[in-house]
Parts: structure tokens; C-alpha cells; sequence
């Protein structure tokens, strides 16, 4: 959908392998009050963007402890900005 009035993010990180239901709910809710949105699970996204990431294990460690080290601080920004580009494409 083309420029929603309200895009609802599952973000990183949850220890699932399944979407959340909380924005599926939300989603119901908006359109019964006649208020386009549209829904991306970005925490699906990232894990598949991480399974195809050499260093993964640097990247999800940042998603876990929220610490970065030096060496992978532009791995960081990377999937950052992964996850920028696909919440901004809906605008």
C-alpha cells in the first residue's frame, strides 16, 4: 500500500521465528476507524538479512546487548539502514 497514514513495525529483536500478533491487531483496529496503515515485520526481515550476513554473529550481538564494538560498528549502521529504507519505502 502507497503512503498509509500509519506504517506499524515489528522491530528487532524477538527470539521468534514467528510474526507477532499485536500488529495485526493493530492493523484491524485502524481500519475499522477508516485509517489506512499497512504492517512490516522487520524483525523477520532482519533475520533474513542477518542469515546472509557474513558477520552475523557481530550484528546480533548488538540486536541482544545493545553494545557495538568497533569492528562491526559499520555492519551496524548497515542493517540500520536496511531497516530505514524499508519504513520509509511505504511513504
Amino acid at each position: 500500500m502507497n503512503n498509509p497514514q500509519v506504517v506499524i513495525a515489528s522491530v528487532p529483536w524477538t527470539d521468534s521465528e514467528f510474526p507477532v500478533m499485536a500488529p495485526a491487531v493493530l492493523k484491524s483496529v485502524l481500519t475499522t476507524h477508516g485509517i489506512t496503515s499497512a504492517t512490516v515485520d522487520l524483525n523477520a526481515e532482519v533475520r533474513h538479512y542477518l542469515n546472509k550476513h557474513p558477520k552475523k554473529d557481530n550484528i546480533l550481538k548488538f540486536f541482544l546487548t545493545e553494545q557495538v564494538g568497533r569492528a562491526s560498528q559499520s555492519d551496524v549502521l548497515d542493517a540500520i539502514d536496511f531497516m530505514a529504507h524499508r519504513l520509509l519505502a511505504f511513504n
